[in-house]
């Protein structure tokens, strides 16, 4: 949804959606301001607290964005891996997505190995300053409707040549 969020737009019917802003917040108010227009009440702000050194500043400058466009925030971790000791992996599959060598990736890769799950109590605390971000994210897991035992394999109809 970065560059076209028309295609998502146009049948939002059924669809929870959160939209995570980029590392630059310029524009997000008005990505906002279209999406809740297109799905009410079905729209949420992800928030990750990356530790990279702005956090507090970043989740205050979020807050007042969700606030002014009625936007409720989601405590999230951005997750890329389970566990922190994955980092080393992330770090090879970036640089085979981007082309890059270790020693070449440079920027590519994340400044530490905070993208992997947190337990509850981690979550809580990287969320003081907004434990409604906490109370949201249980209340949109509520709303999911989905069980890993809805998925099927369908096998698609072949055209075979009669004999």
């Amino acid at each position: 949804m970065r560059d076209r969020p028309s295609d998502l737009l146009r049948a939002p019917e059924g669809l929870l959606l959160i939209v995570t802003p980029p590392r630059r917040l310029d524009g997000l108010e008005a990505v906002l301001r279209q999406v809740n227009a297109a799905a009410p009440g079905a729209v949420w702000l992800g928030v990750a607290m990356r530790r990279t050194g702005d956090d507090r500043r970043r989740l205050a400058r979020l807050k007042a964005l969700g606030a002014a466009t009625g936007t409720p925030l989601l405590a999230v971790n951005d997750v890329l891996y389970h566990d922190a000791e994955q980092r080393d992996l992330q770090d090879v599959v970036t640089c085979i997505r981007e082309g890059v060598t270790l020693e070449t990736a440079g920027r590519r890769l994340d400044q530490n190995a905070e993208r992997h799950l947190k337990p509850a109590q981690e979550m809580a605390r990287l969320f003081a300053d907004a434990p409604e971000a906490v109370a949201e994210t249980q209340d949109f897991l509520a709303r999911v409707a989905f069980d890993l035992g809805d998925l099927r394999y369908n096998y698609p109809e072949e055209p075979v040549p009669q004999t």
